[in-house]
């Protein structure tokens, strides 16, 4: 009986595809009706991933806790009281209901490990670590962060479990570009977009979300002005409207430009071509893994010529299938070692 916890919280495409994905191997293991969420979440969310709670009577039986992928173990950017107030939710969505299952045996698949600087915080996170069986973390910034921070379990590195969804490679479309900038504001999204207007003129743009947001009509409209004064030839907007369309989506772009994480992952799984300009140094961690480190240009570091050489470069986009195949090796190995080394 396993449980199967993420950040389902917010609808988010990247959150909600990882539980999904981690769910779908261990039931391809022990069996759909073996397989359970630990707590309560978005309701959208768990519909769509599509796997109950477990339910009360049932938290007795569990003999698996899996911790899917997910960045719910690294601290965003920000001052001490955002910080904090993170790490408070965080404790409570992450960590606090595992006492709930104090006999079963505990696995981390695919987790961002680091920075955590609140230090309470960081000394639950290692109880869970510490009480782990199977330890993943996703790339070397987590191992680093775990032993700067006086880890000494074994850990294994792995890489985002979203890089398997496809491995086949896709007719795509010319000229049809996908655009993904929801969290930038004005200036940045003009200093973005300025430098790629001859890549972008004449051609048609679909502007994509990987979330249902609360302000979607500011921020699609400001996208949508900011690409048509720059020349494209048509503006679509896709609202999000779950994992599996937003998938569909991403099959058939010429390239995606984005400023998250999961809508580059999925579309390089799916064998496209990404211009990142992150907002999150967990960004980052994932193109320098892949060897695609060229094409991420975090925000404070964007000028125009280091995203015109990113764009006029995507015809070598190319990455490292030998670490993808071998961190998605290592993760479907482990998943089926833990489970059934345990029964």
């Amino acid at each position: 009986m396993i449980v199967v916890h993420g950040s389902y919280f917010a609808n988010n495409f990247g959150d909600t595809l990882l539980v999904k994905i981690v769910c779908d191997e261990l039931a391809s293991i022990v069996g759909r009706e073996k397989i359970f969420l630990a707590i309560p979440g978005d309701r959208a969310e768990q519909k769509s991933i599509g796997y109950p709670v477990i339910p009360k009577r049932m938290e007795k039986d569990v003999t698996h806790v899996v911790y899917a992928g997910g960045g719910y173990f690294g601290e965003p950017s920000g001052n001490v009281v955002m910080k904090t107030r993170w790490s408070l939710r965080n404790y409570y969505r992450h960590i606090a209901w595992l006492k709930k299952f104090p006999d079963a045996e505990v696995g981390i698949f695919g987790v961002g490990y680091g920075p955590i600087s609140i230090k309470w915080f960081r000394r639950n996170v290692s109880k869970v670590i510490s009480r782990a069986r199977f330890v993943y973390f996703r790339d070397d910034e987590s191992i680093a962060y775990y032993k700067e921070y006086g880890g000494e379990k074994f850990v294994n590195k792995c890489v985002d479990f979203a890089l398997g969804i496809n491995r086949n490679h896709i007719a795509r479309t010319k000229d049809v570009i996908g655009v993904h900038l929801p969290g930038l504001g004005e200036p940045a999204l003009e200093s973005a977009l300025r430098p790629l207007r001859d890549h972008i003129i004449n051609k048609e743009v679909d502007v994509i979300f990987d979330n249902p947001i609360s302000n979607f009509e500011a921020v699609s409209n400001r996208i949508a002005s900011a690409l048509r004064t720059i020349g494209a030839a048509k503006v679509t907007i896709r609202p999000y409207v779950d994992f599996e369309s937003l998938i569909g989506l991403l099959t058939g772009y010429e390239y995606v430009i984005t400023n998250k994480l999961h809508v580059g992952i999925v579309t390089i799984a799916l064998g496209g071509k990404v211009l990142s300009i992150p907002t999150h140094n967990k960004t980052q961690r994932l193109y320098r893994q892949l060897g695609l480190q060229d094409y991420c240009i975090p925000v404070d570091e964007m000028n125009d010529e280091a995203l015109l050489r990113a764009v006029k470069s995507l015809d070598k986009f190319n990455p490292d299938e030998d670490v993808i195949e071998a961190g998605l090796a290592g993760l479907r190995g482990g998943l089926r070692d833990f489970v059934l080394g345990c029964e």
